[in-house]
């Protein structure tokens, strides 16, 4: 059995760079663009998503407790 909850994220472009709750990002040289981050928490046994956070781009840890299934908060 395996024990725990993996999070990850990807930052997923915006449709528009007039949404005013996306921010701009620039990663390692490339130009930088509007986007939001998704969180996705997933089941340890499975690897099936089990819930998903979408917010600006953030600091990992300060989104981590929005993308844990109910029964690991």
């Amino acid at each position: 059995m395996k024990i725990g909850t993996p999070v990850d994220a990807a930052i997923i472009a915006s449709a528009s760079e007039d949404d005013e709750e996306g921010h701009w990002v620039k990663y390692k040289r490339r130009p930088a663009f509007h986007c939001f981050k998704a969180h996705f928490g997933a089941y340890a046994d499975t690897a099936l998503v089990e819930e998903i956070a979408v917010s600006a781009p953030t600091e990992d840890g300060n989104a981590v407790p929005d993308a844990l299934p109910e029964q690991s908060r």
